[in-house]
């Protein structure tokens, strides 16, 4: 049976209060794809069985199910190229001469997914900074999937995955061989930390974070969700630190102090007056 548009609200309802998104009518067919996968794992007979059980009390673990299903886990190694690029050439070289004497660096990626981009940027860490054994480098790495932290935790990917944006000098330097698949070295996974975290309470990040990334998943909120979540990273960011956006997202409207660095390919946002600005 088809989910009806009754239920189809009542299950957005429940995806944007738990986590946020927003699921309009267009979405039916996902929804519905995805629904009965759970419920057939649930061992109901149908989704419309489910959305009665979802109608009970909240906070268990089936709804937790049913918002780690209805979240969109697109990612890849390097995604877009550029940010990554001028995270090695630019960003980091100036963050590390900035950070010369502390020796600490500290990065946020939210969003976080299958953990491909928060690897990137562990490889563009070890990669880019000299002596990097004499550096504390913290890169925390957050989602709201528990299915996707836990193939990002094993650091585990198939050849499709791999092939998708990771340059070959990467792979042959930081991947090995595991029958079918790909593993990556102890080295780069060493230096992230996984943890299941819900971006509506942004504000308990305090930080500082030299650099947070968060790509490609504010196109998931509403207007006043977007801009709540941004203010709160805006306070956790070093006051000199970087916040990067997907391609695609802006900042516009939204009421938050920062500017895009126009000069930074990459969608590069900083406070206004940040060293690493070009001429306005």
């Amino acid at each position: 049976m088809s989910l009806t548009k009754d239920d189809l609200e009542f299950v957005a309802r429940l995806v944007h209060d738990d986590a946020g998104i927003v699921i309009d009518a267009s979405k039916g067919y996902l929804v519905q794809d995805r629904l009965d996968a759970v419920a057939r794992r649930a061992g109901l007979e149908s989704v419309a069985s489910l959305v009665r059980e979802l109608r009970g009390p909240r906070g268990s673990r089936l709804h937790d199910t049913v918002v780690d299903a209805l979240t969109t886990n697109e990612t890849l190694f390097f995604r877009d190229e550029s940010p990554f690029t001028t995270l090695e050439r630019t960003v980091l070289p100036w963050l590390a001469e900035r950070r010369a004497d502390s020796r600490r660096l500290s990065v946020w990626c939210a969003a976080a997914s299958t953990g491909q981009e928060p690897y990137s940027v562990a490889m563009c860490l070890r990669d880019t900074l000299r002596s990097v054994e004499t550096w504390r480098l913290s890169i925390l790495a957050t989602d709201i999937s528990p299915t996707a932290l836990e193939r990002a935790r094993a650091a585990r990917y198939t050849s499709f995955d791999i092939g998708r944006g990771l340059p070959e000098d990467k792979k042959r330097r930081w991947f090995v061989p595991d029958g079918r698949d790909w593993t990556l070295r102890q080295e780069i996974r060493s230096l992230v930390e996984f943890r299941r975290f819900n971006l509506l309470y942004a504000d308990q990040q305090p930080g500082p974070f030299d650099l947070i990334f968060v790509r490609n998943v504010l196109i998931y909120f509403d207007v006043e969700t977007k801009s709540r979540i941004l203010r709160a990273m805006t306070r956790a960011l070093a006051p000199d630190g970087l916040l990067v956006l997907g391609a695609g997202e802006s900042i516009l409207k939204l009421g938050v102090d920062l500017v895009r660095a126009a000069n930074l390919p990459g969608a590069y946002y900083t406070r206004p007056g940040h060293p690493l600005l070009g001429p306005s």
